[in-house]
């Protein structure tokens, strides 16, 4: 079972625990229109994009669903766009641990306003989802 409010605590550190993210920033995301970046670097944004769930237990209160992570990957024009694949090929592997259902991956764009090549991400799992004090 995974806490809602630790989804996206739980996936940003399998990123993080990995050596191949050392040189590329991860945060948690927010809009880059509002604030316009201009990374040196590749830069991880995630977010959570969407959580839907049901009451599957007979007789009892059990929690099973759906959710969704996004993740925008910014690559800088000075670096090799191939680097987008590279990384979110990565992220799918470090994160298959959570039970992927379906990863969607949209073609890369260019973002004049960053100056980076763009590429989203998003990453569905299923199980058992919790809210709050969870006993286990």
């Amino acid at each position: 079972m995974i806490k809602a409010e630790e989804i996206l605590e739980e996936f940003i550190g399998a990123l993080e625990a990995d050596s191949f993210f050392d040189d590329i920033k991860i945060i948690k995301a927010y809009p880059h229109s509002i604030k316009p970046s201009f990374p040196s670097n590749a830069v991880v944004a995630a977010g959570i994009k969407h959580i839907e769930l049901d009451d599957s237990g007979v007789m009892q209160s059990i929690k099973t669903g759906k959710y969704s992570i996004f993740t925008d990957i910014f690559v800088p024009y000075s670096l090799n766009r191939q680097r987008l694949e590279d990384i979110v090929f990565r992220i799918s592997g470090d994160v298959a641990k959570f039970n992927i259902i379906s990863i969607e991956i949209t073609g890369a764009n260019a973002d004049n306003t960053a100056e980076c090549f763009v590429m989203r991400a998003v990453f569905t799992f299923g199980g058992e989802i919790g809210f709050g004090e969870v006993s286990q």
